[in-house]
Order: C-alpha cells, then structure tokens, then sequence
C-alpha cells in the first residue's frame, strides 16, 4: 500500500514492502504551485505528478497537515477511493482520499493546550 503525503512544495512517496514490511520512503517532486492553493490547482498539480509518474492506480491515499489551503487542496468522497471533480477546462481529476497527518494533528493539540495553559495564568 502507498501513502503519498504533500508538504509546501513537496510530494513524498511512503510505503511497505509486501515481502518484507520494510518502510520505504522517496521524494518524487519539489515543484512550486504557482497562484492560490485552490481545490482546482491542487488537483490539477497532484493528477500531474501522479500521471509523470504512473502511480494513478497506486496511490490510496493523500495525507495532508491541517492547515486551512489544504481543505480546499483535496476533497473526500465518502462513496469510493478517488473523487472525480471537474475544473472550468471540463478537465477531470481523480484524487484519492485525503487523510490527516496524525503527528501534526498532535502538535496542534499540544500547542493550542499549551497556549490555553499559559493564557490562564499561574494556577
């Protein structure tokens, strides 16, 4: 199974051997997105790299942080694996799921905590 996560400007490849579970882990793209992070930019660049790549068929998932451009970078459709969206060019795009990065969401959780902690004062 292959996880692809994106970072700013980064797409990495994960995945585990089937034979011998060893984690592998590859940098497939360091490419600027141009303009607004939009669901259509966003789309229309990971089809792209997916394509240049061959990995259409592979990829089960695109595990994103959880900040705000990336609701709008990658869509969930809850009814199969990849979501089919049109952009204004009639241009499909076949996205796989989207999924939280389990470490950022628990920095997040750390740090607003820690933020509310020290805005309470001294107890």
């Amino acid at each position: 199974r292959r996880l692809v996560s994106t970072e700013p400007q980064f797409l990495l490849s994960h995945w585990i051997d089937k034979d011998t579970l060893e984690r592998h882990s590859a940098a497939l793209v360091c490419a600027r997105l141009k303009g607004r992070h939009t669901y259509d930019a966003v789309a229309a660049k990971l089809n792209e790299i997916h394509a240049e790549y061959r990995i259409q068929n592979k990829v089960k998932s695109t595990v994103t942080d959880n900040q705000s451009n990336f609701e709008f970078g990658v869509r969930e459709d809850e009814s199969d694996d990849y979501s089919d969206e049109e952009d204004g060019d009639g241009e499909q795009f076949f996205l796989p799921q989207q999924q939280r990065c389990a470490a950022h969401t628990l920095n997040l959780i750390a740090t607003n905590e820690i933020h509310k902690a020290a805005s309470n004062g001294p107890s």
